[in-house]
């Protein structure tokens, strides 16, 4: 029962985003939300502050690049409420699947990590999913791809992706919370 909670309460945050951006965005624009979401920095950077180790600890090519990783998980943000505000959350959410497949290849690439079969089966699978997902099927003749939708979440997946991998290169040199501060600070700076 413990396995279901995580994706019970991605579930649950995809459908209050969703409520976000149907109730507010018209009125205030995707931007006040983002702004919003932004905010959360004033929580994170003196909490990550106060559980690093040594801020400094870090090379100034890191702290930049953990910055700009900052910036890219904010134009994430944006491009996914663009997403769900287009289309069904049901239909835009399961697209973003793709994120740990380039993920891994990103991983593969700049980490030099190895993919199992197991993986690449599973990527396979998502790939299919996705393609899947942003098919708009009238009838067995009439078979459009919703390719705004389509490009609005991969443009959603692709920084989330590039972010882990980065994230994860410079964490495992500096330690969690001092990627953390860095990459919050990037947040907002936004």
């Amino acid at each position: 029962s413990v396995a279901l909670l995580p994706p019970a309460l991605s579930a649950l945050g995809n459908y209050v985003d969703k409520h976000l951006v149907s109730a507010y965005a018209k009125s205030g624009g995707i931007g006040a939300i983002v702004i919003f979401s932004c905010l959360s920095t004033v929580i994170v950077v003196p909490v990550a502050f106060f559980l690093s180790s040594d801020i400094r600890a870090l090379s100034s090519f890191q702290a930049t690049l953990l910055i700009i990783n900052g910036i890219l998980t904010v134009i994430a943000l944006v491009f996914y409420l663009y997403a769900i505000d287009r289309e069904n959350v049901l239909l835009s959410i399961p697209i973003l699947q793709v994120v740990p497949v380039l993920a891994f290849v990103l991983g593969y690439v700049i980490l030099g990590e190895i993919l199992s079969m197991r993986q690449m089966v599973g990527s396979v699978i998502v790939i299919a999913g996705a393609v899947l997902f942003s098919l708009e099927i009238h009838s067995w003749r009439s078979v459009a791809i919703k390719g705004r939708s389509l490009l609005l979440v991969l443009g959603a997946s692709l920084p989330l992706a590039v972010s882990g991998v980065i994230f994860k290169w410079i964490a495992l040199d500096i330690g969690y919370w001092t990627t953390q501060f860095w990459e919050y600070v990037g947040i907002g700076i936004l």
